[in-house]
């Protein structure tokens, strides 16, 4: 399970690519695009390997307007996600 403190990197098994400033991912499993809305396309950017989920978290209220404790949330809640299907790696 992710917590704020975990650092959070791309997976390389997984393509995705930037179209109109928005991720778009590709699930070749299932031979679809997964087109993400903003907050997700923003997210995505900051997954670098070097930030933490946390700092993610605080980039996002500064970008959005949303209070900090919904924020963490959405982003451990979209994090997870992403870490489930193999999206994400959690650094060690």
């Amino acid at each position: 399970m992710l917590d704020l403190n975990n650092v959070v990197k791309k997976s390389q098994e997984f393509p995705w690519s930037m179209v109109e400033a928005q991720a778009v991912l590709l699930d070749q499993d299932e031979k679809e695009a997964i087109r993400l809305n903003d907050v997700a396309s923003s997210i995505w950017d900051m997954i670098n390997g070097e930030r933490t989920a946390g700092q993610i978290a605080i980039k996002i209220c500064e970008s959005f307007d949303v209070n900090s404790r919904r924020a963490e949330r959405d982003v451990l809640i979209f994090l997870e996600r992403l870490l489930k299907e193999g999206i994400i790696d959690v650094e060690e």
